[in-house]
């Protein structure tokens, strides 16, 4: 079935990612080696040197996310150099306003939440195996997801509900660590 999001790269790659963690998780032999995390540690790699097929079909930014949550995991050294690029895709894609969202709305700067969550957890995910990812941009994601996270317009994510920017200061214990 095509609606189940194996037919994408970020589909596959989660499962295999599932996969690999079980393996590693309890001690079973074979996790990299297994059809289906081989299959994808390629075609992350493949992606990752290629802009235009980083967003999904739909302009998303959940497969290029995922890519680099699996390629940190499962190959942090053997795919630095992916990781690396797919790290400045995603900090090339940030919005003005501090959020991601559809490649195709990039002109509204109209943030998306769920594709800024997955973001800023593939970036940490990264910062954590020794790449380096720019403080501003986790900053302005931060301060996007608080302008807009409650209040009267919690429907829409859009209006900047707070006011002028702020930064609150467990983001900096949460990304030193």
């Amino acid at each position: 079935p095509t609606d189940d999001h194996l037919g994408t790269v970020g589909g596959r790659a989660l499962r295999a990612l599932a996969i690999a963690k079980y393996h590693e998780v309890y001690k079973i032999p074979g996790g990299k080696s297994n059809r289906h995390v081989a299959e994808a540690l390629q075609d992350c790699r493949a992606i990752a040197g290629n802009p235009k097929k980083l967003p999904d079909a739909e302009g998303k930014m959940y497969q290029p996310a995922l890519a680099l949550i699996f390629l940190c995991e499962v190959d942090p050294k053997g795919s630095k150099t992916q990781i690396n690029a797919i790290v400045d895709y995603l900090v090339a894609q940030q919005l003005k306003c501090g959020a991601w969202s559809y490649t195709g709305f990039r002109e509204l700067n109209h943030g998306d939440t769920s594709q800024t969550q997955y973001v800023i957890l593939a970036l940490w995910t990264a910062k954590n195996v020794g790449i380096y990812v720019p403080e501003n941009v986790i900053v302005k994601a931060c301060n996007w997801l608080l302008r807009t996270q409650s209040g009267p317009s919690t429907d829409n994510p859009n209006v900047d509900i707070a006011g002028p920017t702020r930064v609150v200061k467990s983001y900096f214990a949460w990304w030193m660590f």
